[in-house]
């Protein structure tokens, strides 16, 4: 039996010796245990091919329900905005938080179109404004890295700079392989490459030196070690890597902040990309993470609910003060 195209095995092992992440279909994933994978999949699969409008009717039902159901998740954007937004009052945030828990499912039930859509449905689904700012450094043979923050629409934007231009990102792994072979394979279809996390920024930085643009999401907290500095976003001290000056500095690089927004009453994404961030890198880490936290808010306000502040944003603090989050 002929085995359809996405079941097959990619010779190219998982990690290849230039270091992009191509995992492999093992057989074993046919089994038992993974089933309930296959028919969340299967379902993603089957929402893809409903009409914008029922897409967009079931993520506002599912919203509701996570709304209701997800204390966690609540507690943790409550949390998040409380600090970011002070100027807002209860209720302002609350319907801030809402609309972002609307945000996720609808970007959640689009992922199917972005891993299974034609390129002709994925072109008339997202747009790329500014994609001149990109060609413009590439004609003037500059190397170019991509400043995103995490929108709920950060798949997309992604899925649309690899499907026009040479596109190399960082990957995390994720802990169920079946997923973690889709999610790789359906970020990846376009022609973007990826670089698994735990291997560090030495393969990203060849890429780019190659002529690939990096694209660069530093918007997570991932503790404090040598490389963090604690910089402002929102006026909240933010444990902020400095990983983005160093790259640029050494890849001779252009910095353009890019981010993805959805248009619900039109089911588009917006992917915009500013111009090249004047005199960066200073030389200064403290300086460039201040302009870089400082960039990622300016994209964020263009449209706040769309932000991930489910996330832990503010989990490392400076020293004296306590992780705000009652899980961790």
């Amino acid at each position: 039996m002929r085995l359809p195209r996405f079941l097959k095995r990619s010779p190219a092992g998982d990690v290849t010796p230039d270091g992009v992440y191509r995992p492999r279909f093992r057989l074993r994933w046919l089994g038992p245990r993974h089933w309930p994978t296959w028919l969340g999949l299967g379902v993603m699969w089957l929402v893809a091919r409903l009409p914008r409008r029922l897409r967009d009717r079931l993520a506002r039902g599912l919203a509701r329900l996570a709304w209701r159901r997800n204390g966690k998740r609540r507690r943790i954007a409550d949390i998040n905005l409380r600090w970011c937004f002070p100027e807002l009052d209860e209720a302002a945030r609350e319907r801030m938080a809402r609309e972002h828990f609307y945000y996720q499912m609808r970007s959640l039930l689009d992922l199917g179109v972005l891993w299974w859509g034609s390129r002709a449905r994925l072109d008339r689904m997202v747009k790329i404004e500014g994609e001149e700012h990109i060609r413009e450094c590439l004609n003037e043979g500059r190397s170019i890295i991509l400043l995103n923050g995490h929108t709920v629409s950060i798949e997309a934007g992604a899925q649309a700079v690899a499907g026009r231009f040479p596109t190399g990102a960082l990957f995390k792994r994720l802990r169920n392989p079946l997923l973690d072979y889709f999610v790789a394979r359906g970020r990846s279809r376009l022609g973007g490459r990826l670089y698994p996390r735990e291997r560090g920024i030495r393969p990203v930085m060849r890429a780019l030196r190659g002529g690939e643009l990096a694209y660069y999401s530093p918007d997570e907290d991932l503790g404090e070690t040598q490389n963090t500095v604690f910089a402002p976003f929102f006026g909240v001290p933010r444990a902020t890597l400095t990983a983005l000056g160093r790259m640029a500095r050494a890849g001779r690089a252009a910095v353009l902040p890019i981010m993805t927004y959805l248009d619900p009453a039109t089911g588009t994404y917006r992917v915009v990309v500013d111009p090249p961030m004047d005199g960066f890198p200073t030389g200064d880490p403290v300086e460039d993470a201040r302009r870089q936290n400082a960039e990622l808010e300016r994209m964020v306000r263009r449209a706040p609910a769309q932000y991930m502040w489910t996330f832990r944003l503010f989990q490392t603090r400076p020293p004296g003060e306590e992780n705000p989050y009652p899980y961790g």
